[in-house]
């Protein structure tokens, strides 16, 4: 609920060079630690979902704006 209205996809980004001290996910902040990989058409068929419940995607980090090209992706699908 605190990261966005409805059903939820919470995608976490690799990678932050702002090191803010209170950040609540540190173990992003590695920019070249080998990670689980996320398609966008992985994520599309969850739309449905989305749909019935007024939810969708959250982006978080790391710094999601250190992934513009994914980013771009995701979002125009």
């Amino acid at each position: 609920m605190v990261d966005g209205p409805g059903l939820r996809y919470i995608l976490f980004t690799q990678g932050c060079l702002l090191r803010c001290l209170y950040c609540h996910n540190p173990d992003t902040w590695k920019i070249n630690e080998q990670s689980r990989e996320v398609t966008a058409n992985g994520i599309i068929p969850l739309k449905p979902y989305f749909d019935a419940s007024s939810g969708g995607v959250t982006v978080s980090g790391g710094e999601p704006l250190l992934q513009m090209p994914f980013l771009a992706v995701l979002f125009k699908c």
